[in-house]
């Protein structure tokens, strides 16, 4: 600033000084209002600014858009290829924005099918849509997209596919539309929460029309190119249809001149002669095909033909060009010109060959079954048939199996080579594939000079046999019993006729075998039958329980080529299990053990009444080992089979270690019939036992009887002899001394009453010896009132303390049977009592229990040892004979130095009569 200016500066400051108060105020205000204006313009011309850059960045956003779109478009415009489109549509995406993964489905119906994805391996998984289909209805994000046409975001905190993707944190479906039709979905998936903003979405939506376009001109494109490829195969139809009635499948058709010169040869004739039509173009047919001894007639067929006579139909061998004879059956046709004369003749023909050759085969098979049929070894038969297979089909190795129903694998016959008879012989699965590999595992073993390599089949690398062996099943109905197995030269060899021609032998070979396996079993029944007889016969030839256990071991063994058998019978009085009889290895150290009620198989079988199977004892825990280890025996496997009776099972036979093999079903069905016979001689054996114990118990009844007979006449005379004979003799002496004294009265007197005296006492021990005999109280009061009288009497004469107690008889009489047996066992014993008791009291018990009547004689003398006293005393063998006679029992007790009690228990009958 220069002078001038400082000096106007200054006058106006000075003027300024000079203002008021209220004007400084003033200009104040007017100052500040002049700041905020220009502090808004400032405002103004920077929001300017920035909305000119802003517009100038959309600007080159939306050029950059527009040439990304460009780019784009033109890539997925690029091809018409379906496929393509859809690789280009998720490869170009990234152009327009950058993104983790994504997906395209195609929507098919109500269902979204994922064909195209990327970026979803990040976690490890590489097939992430392995369940690619998903219904849109149940789907959310895509109901809502195909319902409403626009995108849908979504912020996910889990796993939006349920495939193990959490770092998915945006998802963004997104419709893709051709003419209102959505018909894909872009689903685009990143790790960044809240990645879909606004402007991705447009440049999004804006790719998925570029999509829409290309995915609509590939489906045009894809339809155009459909709709031409139809038309070119309706053309090419239609211009081959005349070549393909010519070349008809199977048909040989030839068009001939009228005399005979081949005009046309189609593909069929050239397959089966082998010629091509440029060979045989313009040549007499006869001339290369028919044999010598056919031309002639064949001629003549032509000659018929010309003429007018339609004969159309004739068979005649051909030779091929390698000259194999073929048999073909021809139709002939006729095309005449316009005057009616022939111009064309058209012959069809049919190979029928191998129709010609299974026929005859069939028939040869069928001669072949008759002759089967009247075969009756099984190896003779398969050797018939791999003959006659031979004889049907050129093979180069064969084998058979027959079922083994036990093992359910086959038993295998393998012929390495045809024609050399040596075998392999071995157990083989049913399945082909299964079983020829483990022959060729076997064979490679065993065969020896036979090379495997150049008979076993030849397998891919996949593991699958190359074809090279036909098999078919031998069945009966719908049952397979074996299997028919041949080798082919070389893969592919056998046809289907090869099948039906083997499976028709294999029929007829099944059907033989089972005839033979039937006579055969047929047959085994005869010989079991009469083995079994024959043992029955050895059996039932004697009586004696321990001969008949022994051949019934013995035979067990031999019948079923077994190490060892036994018998087990039950004990009743011991109420246990016990070897009765054993044969075979360490039978002496079984011999006579026992075993519990249902121990071990043989007790369980008793126990049951049912037979047991037992292959492999070791896995059974019914086994009981202590045998065993008792006679150093080692048992593998068992059967065994219940004696039976009509009313229980008696006992039970077993059987051990079968020498070749396991036990099976045959073998426990023999041991069954074994066992019937066995049960009925042990029941015989023990009947006739029975019988004779009671012949002899009879026998010494009878002695006894007699014997108690002799002692009471004995007693009878003794006591008549000492007692009334005495007393008799007393009484004549003294009638003696009456006569003596006829001339005094009162000595008369005084000697009478003497004698009345004597008298009585006659009397008295007469009606007492009455009674002994048979008491006449017991025909007019019966048992009770009989045995008070007695009783009383007897403890009476004797001096003992009795006591006679009867319960619940009701005064009802008792048959005249048990009353007098009753009778006599207590008389029996109180009569021991007094004779080896020493007893002083005596109680006596008449009870009825039910149906049974109870009996019980019980003193306080000096006991004695039942057992000695059975076998020494008649009077205690006639009680219980007595109990016995009246189907009830008698039981002693006697204790020494206690006293002895007496249980007789019989059935309780009474009678109506009250008179006895």
């Amino acid at each position: 600033m220069g002078v001038p200016g400082i000096f106007l500066f200054l006058k106006t400051k000075m003027v300024d000084v000079l203002k008021t108060k209220a004007q400084l105020i003033d200009e104040l205000a007017a100052l500040r209002q002049r700041v905020a204006e220009l502090e808004n313009l400032t405002a103004l011309r920077k929001e300017a600014g920035a909305e000119l850059a802003g517009l100038l960045t959309a600007e080159r956003e939306q050029r950059e858009l527009g040439e990304i779109l460009i780019q784009v478009n033109a890539a997925l415009s690029s091809t018409l290829n379906y496929e393509a489109v859809l690789d280009q549509i998720l490869e170009q995406l990234g152009q327009v924005v950058a993104h983790d993964a994504a997906c395209l489905m195609l929507v098919e119906g109500d269902v979204a099918r994922a064909f195209r994805w990327h970026g979803y391996a990040r976690s490890g998984v590489d097939h992430f849509f392995s369940k690619p289909t998903c219904t849109i209805a149940n789907t959310p994000a895509l109901a809502t997209a195909y319902k409403t046409g626009q995108p849908v975001v979504e912020l996910k905190n889990d796993d939006p596919y349920g495939f193990g993707q959490t770092w998915i944190k945006s998802h963004l479906s997104l419709p893709i539309r051709v003419r209102e039709q959505v018909i894909a979905f872009l689903n685009v998936d990143s790790a960044t929460p809240g990645f879909f903003e606004q402007s991705r979405l447009d440049r999004l939506q804006a790719f998925a029309g570029l999509a829409a376009v290309a995915l609509q001109n590939a489906q045009l494109y894809n339809q155009a190119r459909q709709e031409i490829v139809e038309r070119m195969t309706a053309l090419k139809k239609e211009r081959n249809f005349a070549s393909a009635v010519l070349d008809t499948a199977g048909a040989l058709v030839m068009v001939l001149n009228p005399h005979g010169r081949i005009l046309r040869f189609n593909r069929a004739c050239e397959e089966t002669t082998g010629y091509l039509f440029d060979e045989v173009r313009g040549q007499h047919f006869w001339d290369f095909f028919l044999p010598t001894n056919q031309i002639t007639s064949v001629k003549a067929i032509f000659d018929e033909l010309r003429s007018g006579k339609l004969r159309n139909e004739y068979e005649s061998y051909w030779f091929t060009k390698d000259r194999r004879k073929r048999l073909i059956a021809w139709s002939n046709t006729v095309l005449l010109d316009s005057q009616g004369t022939v111009e064309y003749i058209i012959s069809s023909g049919v190979d029928i060959t191998e129709r010609r050759q299974l026929s005859d085969r069939l028939v040869a098979i069928h001669h072949m079954g008759r002759e089967l049929n009247l075969i009756r070894n099984e190896d003779a038969i398969m050797q018939m048939t791999l003959e006659t297979a031979a004889f049907l089909l050129e093979f180069k190795s064969a084998g058979y199996g027959v079922v083994n129903e036990a093992t359910h694998r086959l038993d295998y016959c393998y012929y390495p080579v045809r024609g050399v008879p040596k075998t392999v012989e071995t157990s083989l699965p049913l399945e082909l594939e299964a079983r020829i590999t483990e022959l060729m595992a076997y064979c490679t073993e065993v065969l020896g000079s036979v090379n495997p390599a150049e008979t076993l089949p030849v397998f891919s690398s996949a593991g699958q046999a190359r074809r090279l062996w036909l098999s078919v099943p031998m069945r009966i109905g719908e049952r397979t019993i074996g299997v028919l197995d041949v080798e082919g030269h070389e893969p592919d060899q056998f046809t289907a006729n090869d099948r039906q021609l083997l499976q028709t032998l294999a029929d007829q070979t099944a059907v033989a075998i089972e005839n033979a396996q039937l006579h055969l079993e047929a047959q085994q029944r005869v010989d079991e039958l009469t083995t079994l007889n024959v043992i029955s016969q050895a059996i039932t030839s004697t009586l004696n329980v321990e001969k008949i256990l022994t051949i019934i071991t013995d035979h067990a063994i031999r019948l079923l080529e077994a190490m060892a058998a036994s018998v087990v019978l039950h004990d009743e009085i011991r109420d246990d299990l016990w070897f009765n009889a054993a044969s075979g290895q360490s039978s002496d150290m079984v011999r006579g053990r026992r075993l519990a009620i249902g121990q071990g198989i043989v007790g369980w079988v008793i126990e049951r009444g049912q037979p047991a199977l037992v292959p492999d004892v070791s896995q059974d825990p019914r086994f009981f080992k202590d045998f065993d280890q008792l006679t150093g025996f080692t048992t593998r496997s068992i059967i065994c089979v219940p004696l039976q009776t009509s009313e229980q099972t008696i006992g039970a036979i077993e059987v051990m270690n079968k020498l070749s093999g396991p036990f099976n079903q045959s073998d426990l069905r023999l041991l069954n019939w074994l066992a019937t016979p066995a049960a009925i001689a042990i029941q015989n054996a023990r009947l006739f036992e029975q019988v004779q114990l009671g012949h002899h118990r009879l026998q010494s009844l009878s002695r006894r009887l007699v014997e108690v007979q002799e002692s009471e006449r004995r007693q009878i005379a003794r006591e008549l002899h000492d007692e009334a004979g005495q007393a008799l003799t007393s009484l004549m002496v003294g009638l003696r001394l009456l006569e003596r004294e006829v001339d005094s009265p009162e000595a008369i007197v005084t000697q009478v009453a003497e004698l009345k005296h004597r008298t009585n006492d006659i009397l008295e021990n007469l009606h007492r010896l009455a009674i002994d005999l048979r008491p006449a109280s017991l025909d007019h009061v019966g048992l009770v009132g009989a045995l008070r009288q007695y009783i009383k009497a007897f403890g009476e004469q004797y001096n003992l303390t009795t006591q006679f107690e009867v319960v619940g008889l009701e005064d009802k009489r008792l048959l005249p049977e048990v009353e007098t047996n009753l009778y006599r066992i207590v008389q029996e014993a109180l009569t021991n009592v007094v004779r080896h008791a020493q007893a002083t009291h005596v109680d006596v018990l008449l009870e009825r229990r039910g149906d049974h009547l109870l009996t019980i004689i019980e003193d306080n003398g000096t006991g004695f040892e039942p057992e000695v006293a059975d076998q020494g005393r008649l009077g205690l063998v006639g009680m219980h004979e007595r109990a016995e006679m009246l189907n009830g029992t008698l039981v002693v007790e006697s204790t020494g130095g206690v006293g002895t009690t007496i249980y007789v228990e019989v059935p309780y009958v009474h009678s109506d009569s009250n008179s006895g």
